[in-house]
């Protein structure tokens, strides 16, 4: 069952018996999140309404086989992509040491060779020659591992990979005259080993990173540049300003998560540990839907959070668990560290609720985003929140933490008794409840730009990968008009940038998804008060500014003292480099751009559609640099 279904019969159950009143009551916000999730796990407990959760998976060497003739298929039609996607399922579903294994790993460097990716061709056929890859076969991919070694400049061994390939090549059973075709067409890769070329790939996928502060790094805040620094006031909470004048393209902030997850969809393309896109992922050893980058992040990941969701995701999948409901497990399983430190957290609780307005998420003076404390204070609105509110999370809670129990070891080292044991799993249950209110109010997007070279046209489209909580940045406040942008780098990371002129002691605002270019004020308001329980009062929900195709652009209105002439020709010239962008020319424009943007602001009253513009084209050179992947077609 999932949530929806568990909540429906719980409710009916609840009316029928005239206790539906009562469990409302029960769940009333002024109550701690503990009490509301207890009371509810007592309710589907008694009713046995826990769903029957997902068995573990299990690795076949018949699924594997099916999804790699899925993937054969895609790579005939040329749908390389998907073929990638197809054998990476193969793999992850064929037994450890299989042929399947080595079989899928072979076909799917079939398909990076096709796109280009040498390396991660190279890395699939060496690891499929160590698994017992069949003899008749081995020559096709040793000449493979040769041509791709090539192609990245390393003669010397793509020379040794071909010649073993020609030693394998009889053992492939073919007649004599196709047999002689064949070595003919690898003496001929052989022979140009010598003229030691080296070209590199084509495809230059993920070739981001971060960048750095032209100032100094905050000296309280982990994760910030000296540029801003954190206020606190009754009426704002907690919220961002500018310490100095700042100026477009300033970057304000790189903050890594205090915790991130992958998206289902996008399990078999990236890391599950570092979010960054590999096409020749390993597998987990155990289940078969995920898949990591290295050895290292396999390593790292199975002894944290995986360890805990190896055998928990299928039933956190079959629920209906979404980015918040795995942002929650994911920062539950974090702080408790895999069930080993309840006694710890409850040692340490107290200490950590207590701290006052200002000075939450700070440890020795610091904001730090990677303690665990400012994650704990971010806002839920919880007092904001209706009762049916919080009993509908309250039971995605309760049915978490049943399959948590039931899925895992995570609460075996509380079995010193019963009682410890029940406390324990209401200790994780009004946590879970409490994530379940922070993270729709907090939690970000991890984003990548996939760019399309067509012969005619080139498809810029921008897609989540991943959710991520990061302290900092949720302490930002919301503008329909922002003054700031964030880029995912390096697989989670985010980078904070500057897209206007910020005057020393003003507020830094970011978007939270509902721009006054892209949606109406009412749109506006009724999203970001349903999900962030306030009202807009940014300037251009204040004056009502127009959607993006209706902004004025015929004449625009110039400040008094204005400098009229500079910026008709910088606009001019701002029509040259929009044009450029626009054809996927974004190459040493951003200088510009920022120049350009500083002069519109500090000389023309707003609206204006070049200004916007400018923003988006700032928006589009950025997030080249970040988090990217790079596909040609023809």
């Amino acid at each position: 069952m999932t949530f929806e279904s568990v909540r429906s019969k719980l409710k009916c159950f609840l009316i029928g018996e005239g206790l539906w009143d009562g469990v409302l009551e029960a769940c009333d916000p002024k109550r701690a999140d503990g009490e509301i999730a207890s009371h509810v796990h007592d309710l589907l407990e008694t009713r046995r309404l826990f769903p029957r959760f997902a068995g573990n998976d299990v690795k076949s060497a018949g699924a594997s086989e099916r999804f790699r003739l899925e993937g054969n298929k895609a790579f005939l039609n040329r749908n390389d992509l998907k073929a990638i996607r197809d054998y990476t399922s193969a793999v992850g579903h064929a037994p450890t040491g299989s042929e399947q294994l080595a079989l899928a790993l072979g076909n799917r460097s079939a398909a990076t060779f096709a796109m280009g990716e040498y390396r991660h061709c190279l890395k699939d056929t060496e690891l499929a020659l160590s698994m017992g890859y069949p003899d008749s076969l081995k020559y096709k991919l040793l000449d493979r591992k040769g041509r791709s070694l090539l192609q990245l400049g390393s003669c010397t061994e793509a020379a040794e990979a071909l010649k073993s390939a020609l030693e394998y090549l009889p053992k492939a059973g073919f007649s004599s005259e196709k047999e002689a075709k064949i070595k003919d067409q690898i003496n001929r890769t052989l022979f140009t080993c010598g003229e030691n070329n080296i070209i590199s790939e084509k495809v230059a996928n993920n070739d981001c990173k971060l960048p750095t502060y032209k100032v100094e790094s905050s000296k309280t805040i982990e994760s910030a540049s000296c540029l801003i620094d954190i206020n606190y006031s009754s009426e704002m909470g907690r919220h961002i300003v500018a310490t100095r004048d700042i100026e477009p393209g300033d970057v304000l902030a790189i903050e890594r998560p205090y915790v991130s997850v992958l998206l289902p969809n996008s399990y078999t393309t990236h890391c599950f540990n570092c979010k960054t896109r590999c096409h020749s992922l390993i597998p987990c050893k155990t289940c078969t839907r995920v898949f990591f980058c290295s050895s290292d992040c396999l390593t790292s990941c199975s002894h944290t959070s995986h360890k805990v969701e190896c055998s928990l995701l299928p039933a956190l999948l079959a629920m209906g668990c979404n980015k918040m409901e795995l942002l929650a497990v994911r920062v539950l399983v974090e702080v408790l560290k895999q069930g080993a430190q309840f006694d710890k957290f409850i040692s340490n609780f107290e200490e950590i609720d207590k701290a006052d307005d200002v000075m939450k998420g700070y440890k020795d003076g610091v904001y730090s985003s990677g303690d665990y404390a400012s994650t704990h204070h971010l806002e839920g609105n919880k007092l904001k929140r209706k009762p049916y509110d919080l009993f509908s999370r309250a039971i995605i809670a309760s049915c978490i933490v049943e399959a948590i129990d039931r899925c895992t070891d995570f609460f075996k080292k509380c079995e010193i008794d019963s009682d410890k044991t029940r406390l324990a799993k209401a200790i994780a249950g009004g946590l879970t409840l409490r994530y379940l209110q922070s993270m729709p109010c907090n939690a970000h997007e991890i984003s990548e730009m996939c760019i399309t070279h067509r012969t005619t046209k080139t498809d810029i489209e921008s897609n989540e990968i991943g959710g991520a909580v990061y302290p900092l940045l949720s302490l930002i406040n919301h503008s329909c008009d922002p003054n700031v942008v964030r880029h995912s780098y390096c697989g989670d990371a985010v980078v904070l940038t500057a897209i206007q002129v910020i005057k020393a002691g003003d507020q830094i605002f970011d978007n939270y998804g509902y721009h006054h270019a892209v949606h109406s004020i009412d749109e506006r308001r009724c999203h970001l008060g349903s999900q962030y329980y306030f009202s807009c009062q940014c300037i251009a929900c204040t004056n009502d500014w127009p959607l993006y195709n209706d902004l004025p652009d015929k004449v625009p209105t110039y400040f008094s003292g204005a400098d009229v002439s500079r910026v008709e020709k910088s606009s001019e010239r701002f029509v040259k480099l929009l044009k450029d962008i626009l054809n996927g020319d974004t190459e040493n424009k951003l200088p510009l751009l920022y120049e350009h943007l500083s002069l519109l602001h500090n000389n023309i009253n707003r609206p204006w559609k070049q200004y916007s513009e400018c923003q988006e084209a700032i928006k589009q050179c950025l997030s080249l640099k970040a988090n990217h992947y790079i596909i040609h077609k023809t």
